[in-house]
């Protein structure tokens, strides 16, 4: 039996939804069905708490697109391709008062400038902060060295 446990399962997971199910059923009485029913208001707050928590921020820094800011901020985008086979990543912006996502570095009169969505049919599935730049020494200022 213990061969068909996953091992990406949390052992404490298992051992909260074990003293859940004395809880609700201690005696034993309840059938598959009504012990089934008992058990989704637990099953469903542990999955949506450790849903948000994973998803939140995965181990690569992305987040899901509903957490980013709204207010005009630069990010990362993922943009899944037409097919969803493959990502289309870049810096964006959300406006909602011009029709949400966009390209960062568009103007209005730009030949491209129209939502992501118009541009790519899907909006960003994800998004990351931008890295912080680059610490400045007093060899990178920047300026020319020819003059």
């Amino acid at each position: 039996m213990a061969d068909n446990v996953q091992s990406d399962v949390p052992v404490l997971f298992v051992d909260e939804l074990a003293q859940e199910i004395r809880r609700v059923d201690g005696s034993h009485s309840l059938g598959a069905g009504a012990l089934a029913e008992a058990l989704m208001p637990f099953l469903a707050d542990r999955a949506s708490n450790a849903g948000r928590d994973a998803v939140l921020e995965e181990a690569d820094g992305w987040r899901p697109i509903e957490t980013a800011p709204r207010d005009g901020t630069n990010v990362i985008v993922a943009v899944p391709t037409k097919d969803r086979d493959d990502f289309i990543v870049g810096e964006a912006y959300c406006n909602e008062e011009r029709g949400g996502w966009w390209w960062a570095n568009l103007s209005d009169g730009d030949y491209y400038a129209s939502p992501i969505i118009e541009m790519h049919y899907h909006l960003p599935s994800h998004w990351r902060p931008l890295p912080a730049p680059p610490a400045l020494s007093s060899s990178s200022t920047g300026e020319r060295e020819d003059g």
